[in-house]
């Protein structure tokens, strides 16, 4: 085939899958490497990886945030009764095995904290029904247990400390900035 206008090699590339001769298609250097830029993939790649890094650091951040729980327990027991003894007289009541079921709800926030510590505020439910065989009754049945918790914890030797805590955040920022900074 005859090399296109402005080209100043003719080439012989054979046959495409056609089995056509191949044509020559003249192209400036500008151009080539703008397509090369284009289709790169590692640069496309290198693009991503600042915001790949970016979702890092807000995950690694996201150990402090506030957490929501919540709980339920089921719990159903039978157990045999003790006699019971008042002035050292021993009274046996007339039930053999108490039945007792048991709700158990709870509801809590808890917080992750830079020091290492956690902090945990929490509201339980508890409702209990006791039943006793042979007719024997309990009052009040059933009954409520409501309770609300405050609870701290600080870890004094391993895991102590701000500087331990962040470590985590602060590698994954550094890695972020050189991420962006191999793009350029």
């Amino acid at each position: 085939t005859p090399a296109p206008e402005g080209s100043l090699v003719e080439l012989d590339l054979g046959l495409d899958l056609n089995g056509e001769q191949q044509r020559q298609v003249p192209v400036d250097l500008q151009g080539v490497v703008k397509s090369t830029i284009q289709n790169n993939l590692n640069l496309q790649s290198a693009r991503l990886l600042p915001a790949i890094e970016r979702e890092q650091v807000i995950s690694a951040e996201a150990i402090f945030d506030v957490v929501l729980g919540a709980g339920y327990t089921f719990t159903r027991s039978r157990s045999p009764n003790q006699q019971i003894g008042v002035g050292g007289n021993l009274t046996t009541v007339n039930s053999n095995i108490t039945n007792l079921r048991s709700n158990d709800a709870e509801v809590g926030l808890s917080k992750q904290l830079v020091s290492g510590g956690l902090l945990k505020f929490s509201t339980d439910v508890r409702r209990e029904n006791n039943q006793g065989s042979s007719g024997v009754n309990y009052t009040p049945n059933p009954y409520w247990k409501p309770s609300l918790t405050l609870d701290f914890s600080q870890p004094l030797l391993r895991g102590f400390g701000s500087k331990v805590n962040l470590a985590s955040v602060a590698i994954t920022q550094k890695q972020e900035q050189e991420a962006i900074e191999s793009l350029r």
